[in-house]
């Protein structure tokens, strides 16, 4: 897959590697946020990790991966723009 730039702010701001292919590129306390450059060969899984930051976490590059968990997220924002009924243990689509 090869390298991958990301940024944690918020909370994460203060985020230590714990990897051995992660690397801090830049760390800016006062804008509090951290950029990480990361080496990784199964895209699954890193794209996992960053999910469950959430609003935490925005990847930077490369730009198809970006593209890639952008379209994650407006799936998932659109699971959020319905509403839904719960009857009986089933979900229906309701008002």
């Amino acid at each position: 897959m090869g390298d991958i730039t990301y940024r944690l702010s918020g909370s994460l701001a203060n985020y230590q590697t714990r990897r051995l292919n992660e690397t801090v590129i830049k760390r800016d306390l006062i804008a509090k946020h951290v950029e990480i450059v990361t080496r990784e060969d199964y895209p699954f899984w890193f794209r996992q990790r960053i999910l469950c930051y959430g609003s935490n976490a925005q990847v930077l590059t490369p730009d198809w991966f970006v593209e890639e968990i952008r379209k994650e997220y407006q799936k998932g924002n659109r699971n959020y723009g319905k509403k839904f009924v719960f009857l009986k243990g089933y979900r229906e689509q309701g008002i």
